[in-house]
């Protein structure tokens, strides 16, 4: 084990720290999830279009697993669903870039979790 992931492991036991991961992992969901509907009403095409709400659809439900999973860690009351930030990745990066950005993301998110 390197001594990175040794860390990563240790710092999701330290009181007080499981429930906020846990919420950063829920705001990041949300925005990916705002993100993936913004791109779905940019793209021209319609069978990608549909792909990005499917996707978005499954983010959001993450972000309101994850949310439900910190109350029950931080046992002190209901915590707010993240207000998602807004990066306009779809329009920036393009195309074919948002698609490889949500795909390096979606890798890294199951090694992570």
């Amino acid at each position: 084990m390197r001594v990175a992931d040794f860390f990563y492991t240790l710092s999701w036991r330290l009181p007080g720290r499981t429930w906020r991961r846990l919420y950063a992992f829920a705001e990041a969901e949300a925005e990916s999830a705002l993100e993936l509907r913004c791109a779905a009403a940019q793209t021209d095409d319609a069978e990608l279009a549909a792909k990005f709400l499917r996707h978005a659809e499954d983010e959001a439900r993450h972000a309101r697993i994850l949310v439900k999973r910190a109350e029950l860690e931080r046992d002190a009351g209901p915590l707010a669903l993240p207000r998602p930030a807004h990066a306009h990745l779809f329009r920036t990066l393009g195309e074919d870039a948002f698609i490889a950005f949500v795909l390096r993301g979606e890798t890294i998110g199951r090694r992570q979790f």
